[in-house]
Order: C-alpha cells, then sequence, then structure tokens
C-alpha cells in the first residue's frame, strides 16, 4: 500500500534519515522501534508526504494516510470531542461535550486518535507514540482497533518506546540507529526495564497536605495527607484523567521539585551546557541523565524523548530532596529510561505513570487514583489491572446558542456606535461587563486591566489635548492643564469602548472559540476565516499560559524572570519555539485530514428557539430605534425636518442618545 525508495530528509545540511527503501502491505501491522532521536518521527512524516527529500515514497491508487504526531495537543483543531471527531465515533468514556481545553493528555491522545480513524476505506495509519500517554484499558483497546483495522485491509505503521504491548501486537518490526533501518524482521521479544536497585526509602518524614481541586466541574483531586520517607519511590497510576498530574502539582514547592509531561517549557537556555549549568556547576546526577546529549546544541531542536531528559537532568542540576516526574519514561528508549533511573540517586521521587514494569522495577510503593482520589495503595508487585477510564470527561456548561450571542455583541457594537452620551453608554458597558463577570471568567485580571488602560488613555488623551474652543479648565498643575470638556468625551469614548469589549470577552468567556466562530460563520463569514481564526482565538491565552509556566520553570531553577534582557530572551525562546512546533503541527494535521482550508468542515447548529428570537428581535430593535431617533433628530437640529409630533422624541435623543 506504501512504499519508500531510497527515501531520506535532509536537516540543517546533512541527511537526518535514509535512504531508506521499504514497502508495507495491506494488512501489515509495523512497529519502528529505536533510541530516541534516531530518526523514527522523521521517517512517519517522510512516509506521510509532509516532508520532501531524496528518493521517493509511493502510495498506492486510493489509499488515504492518516497521521498523528507526537504532541497531541497541537492537533486539536475545536474545542469539544464531538467537534473534532466529527463524523467518526466518539471514545468509549468521552462525552461529545466534552471540553478539551480541560482534558488530560491520555484523553486528548484518545480524541486525536478517533478523528485520525474517521472515515472508510483503504487506509495507511502512520502513527507517532500512540501510546504515549494512555492507560493500560485505552491502550489495549487502541491496539485492538488498529488490529481489526490491518484486518480490514489498511496498513498500520506505529513507531513507539513502549515495546512490550507493541511488540505483541506488531506482524514485524523495523529497528532504526542514526536515521538508518538497521533490522526488517518479526518483532523482538519483551524488554525488562532495568533499573537499579532501590535505596532504603527510610521512614516518612516528608509530608504534604493535598487539598481538594476542581477542574473543568468535576473534582480532579480529592483532599489528602500524603507521606514520604527521604529516599522513598512512589509511583501515581491510574486511567487517563484520575488526576495523576494535578496530585503532582499539588506537591510541587521549594522541596520538591516537578518536571511536567510538556519538557519545552522547563527549557529557556540557548544550548544543552547552559541548561545544565542554571544555578551552578551541574552534579553527577544532571550529568548522568543528560548522557548522550550534544552540549553545543539547542534545547529546543533536540527530539522529544531528549528534550524530556535534558529537562529532568536540569531540574536535577538544582539537587532537589524531592522529585516529581510526570510520565518519566514517555518517549524515552529502554537504555535512556535505564540511564535515568540510575541518576535520580538517593532522593525521594514520586512519579506518575502508565507503565506497570516501570512501577515494579523502580518504585518501593504504587497508588492508584481513580476520580482524583487514591483507591488503592501497596507494594507494585500486588498492583491489581487499572480500571478503565470512568464514562465521562470535563464538559464545557451549556451556555446556549452561540448564534444568539453573537448577534447580540454585533448589536452591542452598533448601539455604541449609534449613542453618544454617558448614561447610554455607561449602561450599555455595565450590562456587559456583568454579563462577562457572570460567566466566571479564567482571565478577570487581564480583562481589568483592559479596562482601566482603556479608560485612562481615552479621559487623559482627550483631557489634555481637547480642541473644543469653549474650553474649561477642570484640573491645572504648573503649566499641565486638563480640560473639563475633553474629560466629558474621552468618558464617552472610554464607556464607548469598555462595552464592545466587555461584550467581546463574555462572547468568548461564555463560548469555545471554534462555537464563537461558527455562529459567524453561520452568519455568513466566509469559511476559511472561521477555521482560522477559531485557531487563533486559542493561540493567545495559550501563549500567555505558556509564558507563565515558563516564568515559573525559571523561578524554580534559581532564575527568577525580574526584568534583565537575557531573562526576557530566555522567556520567549520556549514559547516562540512552541509556537513554530506547533504552527507546522496544524499544518500537517489540516493535511493529513484532508481538511482544506478553503472549504472547513461545517458548523452544525440546530434551529433557533422562540426565546433565542425574541432576545435578538428586541435587540436589534432597540439599536434600530435609537438609530432612527439620532438620524430624525439631527434632521431637526438641522431645521431640515420639524414634525410637531415628534418632538418628545427629538427631546429624549439630546437628553439620553446625544
Amino acid at each position: 500500500m506504501i512504499a519508500a525508495v531510497d527515501a531520506g530528509v535532509w536537516l540543517s545540511g546533512a541527511l537526518q534519515v535514509g535512504p531508506v527503501s521499504v514497502a508495507v502491505a495491506a494488512g501489515e501491522r509495523v512497529l519502528i522501534s529505536g533510541p530516541s532521536g534516531c530518526g523514527k518521527t522523521t521517517l512517519l512524516r517522510r512516509l506521510a508526504g509532509l516532508v520532501d527529500g531524496p528518493g521517493a515514497v509511493v502510495v498506492a491508487t486510493g489509499v488515504r494516510r492518516a497521521f498523528v504526531a507526537q504532541e497531541i495537543a497541537d492537533q486539536i483543531l475545536t474545542a469539544t470531542a464531538a467537534e473534532e471527531v466529527g463524523d467518526g465515533a466518539l471514545p468509549p468514556g468521552i462525552a461529545g461535550d466534552a471540553d478539551l481545553a480541560a482534558c488530560s493528555g491520555g484523553t486528548l491522545q484518545r480524541v486525536v486518535l478517533a478523528a485520525a480513524l474517521a472515515g472508510d476505506g483503504p487506509t495507511v495509519l502512520l502513527l507517532d507514540e500512540p501510546l504515549a500517554w494512555l492507560d493500560e484499558p485505552a491502550a489495549a483497546a487502541l491496539l485492538a482497533e488498529l488490529t481489526a483495522r490491518a484486518a480490514a485491509g489498511a496498513a498500520v505503521v506505529i513507531a513507539e518506546h513502549r515495546l512490550g504491548p507493541c511488540r505483541a501486537w506488531a506482524t514485524r518490526e523495523l529497528q532504526m540507529r542514526a536515521g538508518q533501518v538497521v533490522a526488517d524482521g518479526p518483532p523482538g521479544g519483551p524488554v525488562e526495564v532495568e533499573a537499579p536497585p532501590l535505596p532504603d526509602p527510610g521512614p516518612p518524614s516528608l509530608h504534604w497536605q493535598l487539598p481538594d481541586v476542581w477542574q473543568g466541574g468535576r473534582r480532579a483531586l480529592c483532599a489528602a495527607t500524603f507521606s514520604l520517607g527521604p529516599r522513598e519511590r512512589v509511583a501515581l497510576l491510574g486511567p487517563n484523567g484520575a488526576g495523576k498530574s494535578t496530585w503532582l502539582a499539588a506537591m510541587a514547592g521549594p522541596a520538591a521539585r516537578l518536571v511536567p509531561q510538556d519538557p519545552d517549557l522547563t527549557l529557556f537556555c540557548a544550548t544543552v551546557a547552559e541548561e545544565l549549568a542554571v544555578g551552578g556547576a551541574p552534579g553527577e546526577a544532571a550529568l548522568a541523565a543528560a548522557r548522550g546529549l550534544p552540549p553545543g546544541a539547542s534545547p529546543q531542536a533536540l527530539s522529544r524523548g531528549q528534550r524530556l531528559r535534558l529537562a529532568i537532568a536540569a531540574v536535577l542540576a538544582t539537587d532537589p530532596p524531592t522529585l516529581l516526574l510526570d510520565e518519566p519514561t514517555a518517549g524515552q528508549d529502554p537504555a535512556s529510561a535505564a540511564a535515568l533511573l540510575a541518576a535520580l540517586g538517593d532522593r525521594a521521587v514520586v512519579f506518575a505513570t502508565h507503565d506497570r514494569a516501570l512501577a515494579l522495577a523502580a518504585a518501593h510503593r504504587a497508588l492508584v487514583l481513580v476520580d482524583g482520589a487514591v483507591v488503592w495503595s501497596g507494594p507494585p508487585a500486588l498492583l491489581p489491572p487499572v480500571p478503565a477510564a470512568p464514562a465521562r470527561a470535563p464538559s464545557r456548561p451549556a451556555r446556549g446558542d452561540p448564534r444568539r450571542d453573537v448577534a447580540l455583541v454585533l448589536a452591542m457594537a452598533c448601539w455604541t456606535t449609534v449613542v453618544d452620551t454617558p448614561v447610554a453608554l455607561g449602561g450599555a458597558a455595565a450590562v456587559a461587563g456583568a454579563v462577562w463577570w457572570a460567566s466566571r471568567p479564567r482571565w478577570w485580571r487581564a480583562g481589568i486591566g483592559i479596562a482601566l488602560a482603556l479608560s485612562w488613555s481615552a479621559i487623559l488623551s482627550q483631557a489634555l489635548f481637547c480642541a473644543d474652543p469653549a474650553r474649561t479648565v477642570g484640573w491645572q498643575v504648573g503649566p499641565v492643564v486638563l480640560w473639563a470638556e475633553g474629560a466629558r468625551h474621552g468618558a464617552i469614548q472610554a464607556l464607548r469602548g469598555l462595552a464592545s469589549t466587555f461584550a467581546g470577552l463574555a462572547l468568548v468567556a461564555r463560548h469555545p472559540p471554534s462555537a464563537v466562530l461558527g455562529g459567524l460563520a453561520s452568519m455568513g463569514l466566509p469559511g476559511p476565516a472561521a477555521l482560522l481564526g477559531s485557531v487563533a482565538l486559542r493561540a493567545v491565552p495559550q501563549a500567555a499560559r505558556e509564558a507563565a509556566e515558563v516564568a515559573a520553570a525559571m523561578d524554580q531553577r534559581g532564575r527568577p524572570l525580574g526584568r534583565s534582557p537575557r531573562a526576557l530572551v530566555g522567556l520567549l525562546r520556549p514559547v516562540l519555539a512552541r509556537a513554530l512546533r506547533r504552527a507546522r503541527t496544524l499544518g500537517d494535521t489540516l493535511t493529513v485530514r484532508g481538511i482544506d482550508p478553503g472549504a472547513p468542515p461545517a458548523f452544525r447548529f440546530g434551529s433557533w428557539n422562540l426565546r433565542d428570537r425574541a432576545v435578538v428581535l428586541a435587540a436589534g430593535a432597540v439599536v434600530l430605534f435609537a438609530a432612527v431617533a439620532r438620524v430624525l433628530t439631527a434632521a431637526y437640529l438641522a431645521e431640515w425636518l420639524d414634525v410637531p409630533a415628534l418632538r418628545g422624541l427629538y427631546a429624549f435623543s439630546r437628553a439620553w442618545l446625544g
């Protein structure tokens, strides 16, 4: 179904992968294995037609290629699971209205895989580490689904480091080293996790009181008391979305340093060597964890597995008494995983994982979490089967038809254009602000900052540079004069801006970006603008969150952000790298899902209910009345039109509408 003929990929002036000649037939289940950075991802992208190079990749007529990248969150195009999957089947246990912004990495991976598998017909499935974030039941279900697809005539190729289940599933294994396929044949045997002997854990002497944590309308972590020995290693297991990452985040602090699932936002230096040297010379543990990484290389140019190893090494360089690791072996080949375990030393370690073998080899104690609560605790040797994810996911509360709110925002924009008095504009700003605040916005501080900035700049600028000839001094300090008429004009402009700003913020707070742009598309906005606008609306708060995470990582490792140019460059480096990587991944996703930017998927909305119609018609009628009243009043003042019956309307318009 697909064949590479002397295919290769050039990167940075060197042949990164190839030449490779390999063919995959219908029904084959192929595993690509090899150490981190050996070229597995690049080979998959070459087979998917996403990068060019020497040689050729030939695909059989009528075959559709589906590719899923490592960067799961960067492949999300919409806001809910149902929108993302489209006509495909939702994964078991995930609600259609699941808010993808609040879902765990494993849940996102299941949704993205479902979106990629949607559709029928001969297909080549190219999956890059599809098991990386999946719990045991979800991983088994995916492998069973891939087996069924292959039996129906698809060709399935996956790159993975979880070799145990993948070798049992595959019919063939390609082993890679340094960009070359060095072996092609039957799958190898199971790989045992090589871990050094565990240190004596010592008596419990470290204690945490973990709080209740609520996310997406449900409890992500139940309050608990947790104790740890000074050299104890504890594994956290559980289904996707069970609260493992939340548990680790609640433990993090000066005495417990966290390496999150996403290592990119913890790497802010120009080179590997500089990353390790933050806070002083790196110790033996840090150097051991970073063994094999080129000292002069840019951290953001490394493979994902290499970036994770560097992030762990960088935190080890701070010599924390307790180390918190979220999926530390994701993207790691067995040798790299063994080296990481050996580098941990005699410190307390708590790690979240889906790898049962890792828990058996590297932990004194295991905890199983479900819905944020510990349901089992004991020796890893007695670890029971991890349950499947509960049949629910974080959901976005229903807040009405987005088309109604889009129409109301447009009506607000028209109102602020038509009226010109502090009372009318102030009332509009108050109503919009109240709706925004009632929507419980996540970024309320930013909204208040915008409001203050708009008000201050408008009032001050107008008061300083008022051009009204009948000027009245409102306030004077030395040569600086603030004119009363200018301040009034500035207040009107500020209220006009606040009304529109709060209305827009309320719309975004009440509805996901895809619904907002879908509403606009259904009302005549071109489809490409709706799709690109949806991505852009998500990108701004996403970049703000990432910058905050980088700043926290800098502070954790002893290089607080401060005001120095060097620190600001360090903050921007990973954020920009992530933005570029996200843009590439989004482009790949649009390509492999067959989404034409000129004709994106249709947005589905039902009929407007009677109440929504009444609200929109009432808002439109009010705006239309104000516009007509102002036009008639302007004609009266210009002595073009004087209808005695309308003099009450003229007076009302002048007093309340401007």
